[in-house]
């Protein structure tokens, strides 16, 4: 079971399931902290496998940090219909939520 993790920001609730996959965008897409990080795409169960948790989770954990605007989500859909990976970009406040939380022993192991 998830932990809560408790940042400082207004209206923004995050738990341990929702760091770790904002952790996870932002080593994947190279990001460092304080800078815009690039898009990348990633598959649900690789998301998933790197949480160490189900793919349903790591569905309802992106929605929850999209709608906190803390995960930019654009659907890769081919013009013959076919589905690619999803593309992720962290926002600032994710970036922030992700240094906060590694202040706050999150990711401590």
């Amino acid at each position: 079971m998830s932990k809560r993790v408790r940042v400082n920001i207004p209206g923004v609730r995050v738990n341990e399931t929702g760091c770790r996959v904002l952790r996870i965008i932002a080593e994947r897409s190279g990001c460092e902290h304080g800078r815009r990080c690039a898009e990348v795409q990633l598959a649900h169960r690789d998301i998933a496998q790197a949480a160490a948790v189900s793919v349903p989770t790591v569905i309802r954990t992106l929605a929850a940090l999209r709608d906190c605007e803390l995960v930019i989500v654009r659907d890769n859909v081919q013009p013959n219909g076919a589905r690619l990976p999803n593309g992720y970009e962290l926002t600032a406040l994710g970036l922030e939520v992700i240094r906060m939380a590694e202040e706050l022993g999150t990711f401590a192991e």
